[in-house]
């Protein structure tokens, strides 16, 4: 599918686009949610969990955004994002299919509304300060400084920062009986071969020891 289609006015086009071109990533969320007085009109926002862990909060632009669109009608709602009416000067307007994967992995949110053939980007501050260091034991001169976490969300954003392409997939599972341990598998779609992936996953989810 080629990357410059156009943003659908119809919502549930652009979910089921976006969902394909997400697919197998983990850690790239979809929030659906009805807005408007009396609920009338279907939303959704795309954002990079760890980038992005609180913009759904009232505190943050993105939160803002949506209490606006919550007090007004139907209606009033196209007409307001059109118009930037809502007083966010983060708010940028996105056209095509491109446009939204640039912004989700730069870590910023994207917001679609139905009858809307656009989808809004709310910016925030990015991927944020992960709290990470250089690894002691393998200094480098040239590169990244960051080092992994214990955090397999942090570690996977990490990567993520670099590779900024729907083509690297992040599949989430959870090992141990009682320890309950989420784990990531990261991957190229194209370059890592399909046995060796499905004889992992296979292996990982016959796994049963703790810790």
């Amino acid at each position: 599918m080629s990357h410059s289609i156009r943003i659908s006015p119809k919502i549930k086009e652009n979910e089921s686009c976006f969902r394909e071109v997400f697919k197998d990533c983990a850690d790239i969320l979809f929030h659906t949610m009805e807005l408007g007085r009396g609920k009338t009109v279907d939303c959704f926002v795309i954002y990079l969990e760890v980038a992005v862990s609180n913009m759904i909060l009232e505190k943050s632009v993105l939160g803002k955004f949506i209490n606006e669109l919550c007090k007004v009608s139907g209606d009033e709602i196209l007409e307001r994002v059109e118009k930037n009416a809502l007083g966010i000067s983060d708010a940028v307007q996105l056209d095509t299919v491109e446009d939204v994967v640039a912004g989700v992995f730069a870590g910023d949110a994207v917001f679609f509304i139905d009858g809307y053939a656009h989808a809004v980007k709310i910016s925030e501050k990015g991927y944020p300060s992960m709290g990470v260091s250089e690894a002691d034991r393998e200094k480098v001169l040239r590169g990244s400084k960051e080092g992994f976490t214990d955090s397999v969300k942090t570690n996977s954003a990490l990567i993520r920062k670099r590779i900024r392409n729907p083509g690297m997939k992040v599949k989430e599972q959870t090992i141990g009986r009682r320890s309950q341990t989420k784990i990531q598998i990261l991957y190229i779609e194209g370059l890592a071969r399909s046995e060796i992936l499905e004889e992992l996953e296979t292996k990982l989810s016959d796994f049963e020891i703790d810790g």
